[in-house]
């Protein structure tokens, strides 16, 4: 839920406790209209702790809403974003959709949510607004998210969302110092740049280590974050992370630090010297007509690659195509042939072996074409929104996407080669990501209402479960059929059983943006708003780190989990399992202001790695539009030593 201020709950408790009779009265007489229905305020018994966030419940056309207004403040620095979480409950009986629509969002705030729910009798699910803003900070503002039930589009529920940025000075009451040192020689590390970080990434303070290693930061201590944390009613973790960078050495981070009020936490940080060298050349490129490339995906032998062209449209800037092209490149760089289709394309797929390649578009149309080009079939949902989901199963025989003829929150199985639908089913809203497991034996869908799917293969839903709310944006299957992961604009990364048992949920301090896995699910790499995060299986946090902006799919982990490449702003940049950066290439056309200052419009964006981490791909933004393919190699130099990592040893001191 979002928050309401102190002050409002103040307000709150006293009418109701003082001045029940009155406002039942008043809210008994206002059965009259809102919205052309009728208001039934139903009573409930709420305590403190509940915030008063539901002292209404409000029905309209079969809908119930037990909220009327939502507060909340992001707390600078300690917040990147709001999240406001709505429960809508289906009273009537029978299916029924809403869609919410919110006012228009005022300058300097940005806001993502607000997907169509498929309610059955007596479900209730969420709707999720993600809000953030950026210095200079915007005003205080109110939206309006009017909920309408679309059996009855003229009755409606409209729920006030009152959001505000709130920027607090926090006491820097405690000190973190130490030295950086060589962890094989213990000579001193001079240069070393050391940074520690809230919880939301905004930095806390910064140094360089000086010639002897040392280095010393004031930092607000565990009982001034916790003061904070509870008085404004912060979302996330009290707790500062620290990350040490120092040219030739491993990336180094610590989390999770709370140093006591008074006190001194002391490190001695012995950095592991880098020991091996990545060198890749660019094989080819080749640039695309008109618009940015979207995706780019290879065949399973890297011998042929499918791309597509899309646009975010935003206002002033760029307009939405009306047309745009579907490519087929070989391995080697040329062109086998390009297809006109109507609209962009976020959705490319290709089979493994190559011989299919399928596009969705946002003018409702799914393409399906043979390697030597010719159209095998073609189906249009052109009334119920863009296709931006393409999956090809493993063995190529299926071919899924959403929505499908049937309606705008179907997804549908059909068969490749011909077209044939094989069964379908309705989501919420439209289909954002669909995998398939390893042996083509269950289907995993996310969707824009909030929630993942897990089908068999026939098309019998085992379950369904929330992903966080809004869009999803990675969904990864483990190929042992034990597990999937999946997160978005909700802000969280969940993690399910295939019962469908909720594992572990991590959160992030704004939307994640895409992600990506190994099979079998050992490493799992996010990117939230310029903060890169490795977890494992467990969902324990193994690094974060800060990075440039990135491209709006543009992140690839190797199978083995060892590589990582990023398309960032200002580089295209392979990671160790480290975190480490090992190379980087710079030498691609950002443009000028304001595109060179949009990642989606300058980076790479969409990015893949092969197998052995070999060969690296990545299609780049509205600001270059080339296809580029690195080939390359990561060789071990001098002895590793044996029985050595990174070393830290830490005490607290008063």
């Amino acid at each position: 839920m979002g928050k309401l201020t102190l002050s409002r709950s103040l307000r709150i408790l006293i009418l109701t406790l003082l001045s029940s009779f009155i406002l039942s009265f008043i809210q008994v007489a206002a059965l009259g209209t809102h919205g052309n229905v009728g208001l039934a305020y139903i009573p409930k018994a709420k305590t403190i702790e509940e915030k008063f966030s539901q002292v209404f419940r409000v029905q309209s056309a079969g809908i119930e809403v037990e909220v009327e207004e939502l507060s909340d403040s992001l707390v600078y620095p300690l917040e990147r974003a709001c999240k406001f979480t709505i429960p809508v409950r289906n009273m009537g009986g029978h299916e029924t959709r809403i869609h919410p629509r919110i006012s228009e969002v005022p300058e300097g705030w940005i806001c993502v949510g607000g997907g169509d729910l498929l309610l059955r009798p007596g479900e209730e699910e969420n709707l999720v607004y993600m809000f953030t803003a950026l210095p200079p900070w915007p005003d205080p503002a109110v939206l309006t998210v009017t909920i309408e039930n679309l059996a009855d589009p003229s009755s409606y529920i409209t729920v006030n969302l009152r959001i505000e940025v709130e920027a607090i000075s926090l006491t820097f009451d405690a000190e973190i110092k130490g030295r950086v040192i060589d962890g094989r020689t213990m000579n001193p590390l001079p240069g070393a740049r050391v940074r520690v970080c809230y919880w939301s990434g905004y930095p806390c303070a910064e140094t360089i280590s000086l010639q002897d290693g040392s280095f010393s930061l004031m930092v607000p201590s565990a009982e001034t974050l916790d003061e904070n944390y509870e008085n404004h009613n912060v979302s996330g973790e009290p707790a500062l992370y620290l990350e040490v960078l120092a040219e030739g050495y491993e990336y180094y981070s610590l989390s999770d630090i709370r140093v006591p009020r008074g006190e001194t936490l002391n490190l001695e940080i012995g950095l592991i010297s880098l020991r091996v060298e990545a060198s890749y050349q660019l094989a080819w490129k080749q640039q695309v007509e008109g618009y940015e490339i979207w995706k780019c995906i290879p065949s399973e032998d890297w011998s042929l690659i499918a791309v597509c062209q899309g646009e975010h449209g935003i206002e002033g800037l760029m307009t939405p195509p009306e047309h745009t092209y579907v490519y087929l490149f070989n391995g080697n760089g040329q062109l086998l042939w390009e297809k006109l289709i109507d609209g962009e394309s976020w959705a490319v797929d290709i089979t493994a072996d190559g011989s299919m390649i399928a596009s969705g578009s946002h003018s409702g149309k799914v393409y399906v074409w043979s390697r030597e080009g010719g159209l095998l079939w073609q189906l249009s949902s052109d009334m119920h929104g863009p296709i931006r989901e393409v999956r090809f199963s493993h063995s190529g025989r299926y071919l899924a996407f959403g929505p499908t003829p049937e309606g705008r929150g179907y997804v549908g199985l059909y068969d490749a080669e011909i077209g044939e639908l094989l069964w379908s089913y309705e989501t919420g809203d439209h289909v954002r990501e669909i995998e398939f497991s390893l042996d083509d034996e269950y289907l995993v869908v996310s969707s824009t209402d909030g929630y993942t799917y897990l089908f068999t293969i026939e098309g019998q839903l085992l379950w369904k479960r929330y992903h966080g709310g809004y869009l999803p944006l990675i969904l990864k299957i483990s190929e042992g059929n034990d597990m999937i992961v999946v997160g978005g604009k909700g802000q969280e990364l969940y993690a399910y059983d295939f019962e469908g048992n909720l594992l572990w949920k991590f959160q992030a301090p704004d939307i994640i943006q895409c992600g990506d896995a190994t099979p079998d699910l050992s490493r799992i790499v996010i990117e939230s708003k310029g903060l890169l995060y490795m977890l494992d299986r467990e969902g324990n946090l193994l690094w974060r780190r800060s990075i440039s902006p990135i491209g709006h799919n543009a992140i690839a982990i190797s199978p083995d989990g060892h590589y990582i490449v990023v398309g960032s702003m200002d580089a295209l940049r392979l990671y160790n399992s480290n975190g480490t950066v090992l190379w980087e290439y710079t030498d691609f056309e950002r443009g000028q202001p304001p595109y060179c200052e949009a990642s989606f419009l300058c980076a790479a964006q969409n990015v893949q790695i092969s197998r052995g981490a070999s060969m690296i791909l990545a299609g780049f933004g509205e600001t270059d539009r080339h296809l580029r393919l690195f080939i390359g190699s990561i060789q071990a130099v001098g002895e590793w030593p044996t029985g050595l990592g990174i070393q830290t040893s830490m005490e607290t001191a008063k």
